[in-house]
């Protein structure tokens, strides 16, 4: 009866056990990638417990790129002596232990290596076509403050405005800042992204 009782108590106990162990490559990964010892300027550093790890569920993005799985990290930089705290969009693919991250808009604003992994991409219909790039949309806020709003879309041509997005509302003029992205299209593929 007394390991009936603890084989209950440790079930019980487990569900946050098993989340922490969800993981484990991934956070080795990061760990090797973003050691806490570096000393290089304008660093990101993994810290295991305050990483927040979650995976992000954008099925059009990851058919694209299906042998990476997305995730939110919260990592720390260091430029100087400022210390930001940074919500990130990290790309691992498990079977080549490799990861690719990707920079808040606020820090870097525009991830070239990022957005050539889906140039050539070509969707069977316009309407895939939207639905991925409402998806790239939503990857690259996170952990900033700007959403991107669509502003003309053509068959060869989407365009979307960058715009600060403070509290309830959206901004584009004063102290916010503002960019346009254009994406070109040619017969349902991406050829360009600027």
């Amino acid at each position: 009866m007394k390991m009936i009782a603890l084989f209950f108590i440790m079930a019980l106990g487990l569900p946050k056990y098993s989340y922490e162990q969800s993981t484990p490559g991934l956070e080795t990964a990061l760990a090797r990638k973003f050691p806490a010892d570096s000393k290089e300027e304008g660093r990101w550093v993994f810290y295991a417990y305050k990483a927040n790890i979650r995976k992000v569920d954008k099925p059009t993005v990851k058919a694209c790129i299906p042998n990476y799985d997305l995730y939110q990290v919260d990592l720390t930089n260091y430029l100087g002596y400022h210390i930001y705290q940074g919500t990130c969009l990290v790309l691992f693919d498990s079977a080549r232990d490799n990861i690719r991250l990707v920079e808040p808009i606020w820090y870097s604003g525009r991830d070239k290596a990022f957005n050539e992994l889906f140039l050539g991409q070509k969707f069977g219909t316009k309407d895939s076509l939207l639905n991925f790039l409402v998806e790239l949309g939503q990857l690259r806020q996170i952990g900033s403050g700007y959403k991107f709003r669509l502003t003309s879309s053509a068959d060869s041509l989407n365009t979307y405005n960058l715009e600060y997005f403070n509290r309830d509302t959206d901004t584009t003029g004063g102290n916010a800042t503002s960019s346009t992205i254009r994406i070109d299209i040619k017969d349902l593929t991406i050829v360009k992204i600027r």
